[in-house]
This record gives C-alpha cells, sequence and structure tokens, in this order.
C-alpha cells in the first residue's frame, strides 16, 4: 500500500491507544475521563509521546496534537466525540468516540457534532467559514469587552461563549489588543 495509507492507519491506531488510555484512567477516576490529553501522559497511562501526535498522510512532515475535548464521563452518549486529528485529510477527520471506536467522518459532520459538544478547540475552524455578518458581530463584541460598564463587558463576554468555536478565529485577531481589558478577556475566551 502507498505510505499515505500506513500513515492514516498509524494514526487511527493512535486514536485506539489513546481511547484505552482513556478508559483506564476513568476505570480509576469514577468514570470520569481527563480534562486534559495531558494527564494520560503525566499520570502514567501513555507515555509514548508520539502516540499524540498526528501525522498528515499526504505530507509526513505537517504534523500536530491531536484534539481533545475533556470533562465527560462513562455516562454520557456513545457518539460523543473525545478527541480527533486536528485536520481533515481528503475532507474527512478521524474521531474517537467515548465508547473507544475511531473513525474518519466527513468534517462537516465533525464540525456540527463538535459545536454540539460545544467544544472549545482553536484553529478547528477557519474565519472563512465563519459568515461576514456573524465576524461583524464578533468584532462589535470585542469592543464592547473594553466597555466602562462591568455588565456591558460581562454581557460581551456572554455572548462571545456562547457563539463557542464559532467566534475562535475572529477572536484570535485581538489576542495582543491594546486595550488590556479586551486582551485579558479574549484570551480567557480562547483558553490561554
Amino acid at each position: 500500500p502507498p505510505p499515505t495509507s500506513g500513515t492514516r492507519i498509524s494514526n487511527i491506531n493512535k486514536l485506539k491507544q489513546i481511547g484505552l488510555s482513556m478508559r483506564m484512567y476513568s476505570n480509576v477516576y469514577d468514570e470520569r475521563f481527563p480534562d486534559k490529553l495531558d494527564q494520560l501522559k503525566s499520570e502514567g497511562f501513555l507515555e509514548q509521546d508520539e502516540v499524540y501526535i498526528w501525522v498528515n498522510p499526504g505530507n509526513p512532515k505537517d504534523t500536530a496534537r491531536f484534539i481533545y475535548q475533556g470533562g465527560y464521563t462513562e455516562e454520557d452518549d456513545v457518539e460523543t466525540i473525545l478527541a480527533a486529528a486536528p485536520k481533515t485529510w481528503k475532507g474527512t477527520r478521524a474521531a474517537l468516540y467515548l465508547d473507544g471506536h475511531v473513525k474518519a467522518i466527513p468534517e462537516k459532520e465533525f464540525i456540527a457534532q463538535a459545536k454540539k459538544q460545544k467544544w472549545r478547540v482553536r484553529g478547528m475552524l477557519k474565519k472563512e467559514s465563519v459568515p461576514k455578518k456573524t465576524q461583524e458581530e464578533i468584532r462589535k463584541l470585542v469592543k464592547l469587552l473594553g466597555a466602562d460598564k462591568y455588565e456591558t463587558r460581562r454581557d460581551a463576554k456572554k455572548k462571545l461563549e456562547a457563539m463557542g468555536v464559532d467566534a475562535f478565529p475572529v477572536l484570535e485577531e485581538f489576542k495582543n489588543a491594546k486595550d488590556p481589558e479586551v486582551r485579558m478577556s479574549v484570551r480567557e475566551l480562547l483558553g490561554e
């Protein structure tokens, strides 16, 4: 088989290893999965660094860590996605489900499920995929993060939080805003 096939299979196997390690973790921690993927390593459940790294099947030099959404338990829906490839390949993204199975799903399906689960993962959406009208709304809300009135700042932040990952690509523009109040709030929203 071509090298791309071997790399794709390797990525799927890595996600399966992560899934098994999460099961072991949940057996120790009252059926709760870790809040962060790094906890599997720091607590000795999965220590090999390379298992956490996705390799682009079309370009082996393009690598990144698998993305992960914590806060789930064994009681959650089996169709819950816990971890996934950080990027798409040929329009699909490999995803690890709560019950341990891994499959490559169309990007549209992944984004829909991630939004439903309120994933807070940076880099998941490109700015171009956020409608222009929504981008404008996000920028107006970001400006309100620097308002004089506390209530105005609080309400703007709540609205941006509710937008979830849709807001992330636009929020990135304001990470280094001159206004310290805006900068601090944006970084909190981005999980920095």
